[in-house]
């Protein structure tokens, strides 16, 4: 019975909707839904008569700023108002009132500490005028507005990655970059003082096997602007590989007659390096000392060995053995 092809020969038909619409059962059912139209019609207009509160938003905007000016801190976008009226008042402004910005001259307000606070309460003459007369204004927020400028003060610092990053099992963070690595910033002398780095908005990344490069904008700081206000930050990474070195072990801080021999003299040093700096490492960028003072004080025929340096970007750093034999003689 209602295939698509029966129900699109009955909308062909129109003798057939007419006759549909007009049986006396629909008629009744569309004289109840035009008595229930008007009804609700008459219902919203009684309605409407009552007062009613609702918020309306006007732009801000901020004129007259010359041309070395820097904003750093700009004021809001918007004053959002409370008001009250009747119903109908108020859905005619909601549905068809443009209202105009409210224009703040930035040289009524020049000042020379560069902040500027404005009690919102001064513009209701000028949101007034664009409302009925009959609307009253229950209440302005923010009821101060406030921005802050530069004029010409600048300087250029450091951008730094805030946040955590690290890598999958058996990879490794071998550096961090930032492009640009520095930004201009703009701010009051007073603030711009202060200002060391440029930092991004905290991130946090992990689990990472590949390079990773993401696009960061600046943490903001009340009355800076930066320039840019974002960076390209950059993570390679590099899959760990394990090598292992000879180190000679060195004895320090030995009187001018004697000797310290060590059993063995070399000891074995395994670490893990990125696959890119495997062959960049040798034997002389550690260095295992041990003291002549340290010797003297032990009780046993071992010492202890640590590292005194190592390269950057290694991890997991083993000595074998640990403790060695040592023999103090007298040097001929």
């Amino acid at each position: 019975m209602f295939e698509k092809k029966n129900i699109k020969d009955f909308f062909k038909d129109k003798k057939r909707i007419r006759n549909f619409l007009l049986s006396s059962r629909n008629r009744e059912f569309l004289i109840f839904l035009l008595f229930l139209f008007v009804s609700a019609c008459f219902w919203l207009l009684q309605t409407l008569k009552n007062s009613f509160e609702t918020t309306i938003s006007i732009p801000i905007t901020l004129v007259n700023v010359p041309k070395d000016v820097i904003i750093t801190q700009n004021p809001p976008a918007n004053l959002r108002i409370s008001i009250k009226d009747k119903g109908t008042i108020l859905l005619s402004t909601i549905l068809y009132k443009k209202f105009a910005p409210i224009a703040i001259n930035f040289s009524q307000y020049e000042n020379s500490k560069s902040i500027v606070k404005i009690n919102t309460a001064g513009f209701i003459k000028r949101i007034i005028s664009q409302l009925s007369s009959s609307t009253k204004i229950l209440a302005i927020r923010p009821d101060t507005i406030e921005y802050i400028y530069s004029i010409g003060q600048h300087k250029k610092v450091p951008v730094h990655f805030n946040g955590n990053v690290s890598a999958s099992m058996q990879y490794y963070v071998t550096d961090t970059f930032c492009s640009p690595e520095s930004v201009t910033v703009y701010a009051p002398p007073h603030i711009l003082k202060n200002i060391i780095e440029a930092k991004t908005k905290f991130s946090s990344f992990s689990n990472l096997s590949d390079t990773l490069r993401r696009t960061l904008e600046m943490e903001p700081v009340q009355g800076v602007k930066f320039e840019p206000q974002h960076t390209i930050v950059t993570f390679p990474i590099d899959i760990l590989t394990e090598k292992m070195i000879e180190v000679k072990v060195i004895g320090v801080g030995l009187p001018a007659h004697k000797l310290l021999r060590f059993f063995p003299s070399k000891v074995q040093v395994s670490f893990l390096v990125g696959l890119h700096r495997f062959k960049y490492i040798h034997d002389s960028d550690f260095t295992i000392e041990v003291s002549y003072d340290q010797v003297v004080k032990n009780n046993t025929s071992k010492c202890h060995l640590e590292l005194k340096t190592r390269p950057y970007g290694i991890n997991h750093v083993r000595i074998t053995p640990t403790d060695i034999d040592y023999l103090i003689e007298e040097r001929k």
